[in-house]
């Protein structure tokens, strides 16, 4: 009688996923620096009320190209990677735990939609909080531009260790924790948006007698990625302006929190202010999404080759 298969354990997962996602990301972070700076242009300001640095994702890829060169275009790259490891790694590498222990505690199957999406926030919320230092020093960076300004806001670090350094030394521990509550809720969208649609559409896609391959991986991370950028886009708007706005002591800040931060922004830009930079936001979470469940499938498979558990 055969042995059922052997279960991966937390190491491992962790492991396979932060190792997908440090892939995906260097080649989808040009399009994160881009939706950036098109989601801060024109920052609480009508759209008849400031000249545009930027007219669209093509003509900003290639401005930022042309005046800040690779270095420019892959800005934030080098906090790009601890992020990703520390947001992604644990979402995906404790999906399938948390999904386990929810499904006996409830007695529901683990393939109830429920336990999915409950299971996908959970991890999303906890990536937030661990992986919050990294991303507001990657915005910071990523917003920045000597050549075409955007936002209220620019942060002229030297790099990485610099901006981590700054934001300390300028705000404390609390510093790296600003919009916390913003990501947390962003990922409370995101993660089960991506996880539980790429889950369900995979499912879907098998049961019309389509092979496990990386064909039909592109196929569900392509739907996958459509759903969470239309989902995803104004809690994105929101943390991206809480994450870039200077604290000063005495001063009171231009946002004073989350839901401040989304009235504000629709009052004055409305619609089109809360889906600033869709475009350039599906570009990237696409191509990211593909890369990100193709590399994670088919490093399972490698793991599962070589008894990796």
């Amino acid at each position: 009688m055969a042995s059922p298969p052997k279960k991966r354990g937390v190491p491992a997962n962790l492991a396979i996923a932060s190792a997908a996602a440090c892939g995906a990301v260097t080649f989808s972070n040009p399009m994160e620096v881009v939706k950036t700076r098109l989601q801060l242009q024109g920052e609480l300001q009508k759209s008849s009320g400031f000249e545009k640095q930027y007219r669209g994702l093509t003509h900003a890829t290639y401005k930022i190209f042309r005046f800040e060169g690779l270095r420019g275009i892959q800005r934030g790259l080098t906090l790009a990677y601890p992020y990703t490891v520390l947001m992604n790694g644990t979402r995906f590498g404790l999906y399938e735990h948390t999904k386990t222990f929810l499904s006996r505690s409830s007695g529901l199957p683990p393939t109830n939609p429920a336990v999915g999406l409950v299971s996908a926030a959970t991890c999303g919320v906890v990536g937030s909080i661990i992986a919050n230092p990294f991303y507001i020093a990657k915005t910071r960076l990523q917003s920045y531009s000597p050549h075409a300004a955007v936002g209220l806001h620019q942060h002229a670090y030297a790099g990485g260790w610099s901006a981590l350094t700054s934001i300390y030394r300028e705000n404390g521990i609390r510093g790296f924790f600003q919009g916390t509550k913003a990501a947390c809720i962003r990922m409370t969208v995101a993660s089960p948006t991506q996880i539980v649609s790429y889950e369900i559409t995979k499912r879907q896609l098998l049961s019309y007698g389509m092979a496990d391959d990386v064909r039909l991986h592109l196929v569900a991370s392509l739907i996958a990625g459509a759903m969470l950028a239309v989902a995803l886009n104004p809690f994105d708007v929101v943390t991206t302006r809480l994450y870039n706005q200077q604290i000063e002591v005495g001063k009171p800040p231009i946002y004073l929190g989350w839901i401040d931060c989304f009235v504000k922004t629709f009052r004055v830009e409305g619609f089109v202010g809360m889906y600033k930079g869709l475009f350039p936001h599906y570009v990237r979470l696409a191509p990211h999404t593909i890369l990100l469940f193709v590399f994670l499938e088919q490093f399972r498979k490698l793991a599962d080759r070589h008894g990796f558990y």
